[in-house]
């Protein structure tokens, strides 16, 4: 029996080598799914703060390609590039707790009349 093991063609009546297509696949980007809080940002992630509770201000954020966040209300750069989404949480809290010191309490959380929500709003290209 004549085995063919060149992609995809049929020679002598044998059968086309399996899973030859898979790999012929153009790579393309990753970008929906559930992100977990180990998550490390990179440039191009947009980022999404939203506060609530006395203070309400939502932001929509995109790591610059130097790998830096510019919050609003002078709150400062911070650079997020290799940061996981956990860590970046916390500096975003840190950084907001410096402007709205009374609401927001970034060493226990727990005594804060405004509580941050860090996100992805959408990640960077991800081939596969």
């Amino acid at each position: 029996m004549y085995i063919d093991l060149s992609p995809g063609e049929k020679r002598g009546g044998a059968l086309p080598s399996f899973g030859y297509d898979l790999f012929k696949a153009t790579a393309g980007p990753i970008n929906e799914g559930p992100i977990d809080e180990d998550y490390v940002v990179s440039p191009g992630d947009k980022i999404v703060i939203r506060a609530w509770g006395q203070l309400n201000p939502n932001y929509a954020l995109t790591i610059s390609e130097e790998g830096f966040i510019e919050l609003p209300d002078d709150g400062g750069r911070i650079y997020a590039n290799g940061v996981t989404l956990k860590r970046l949480k916390t500096e975003v809290t840190r950084a907001l707790s410096l402007i709205h010191a009374s609401y927001i309490n970034a060493e226990d959380p727990a005594k804060s009349s405004a509580f941050i929500e860090v996100k992805l709003g959408k990640i960077h290209k991800l081939l596969l």
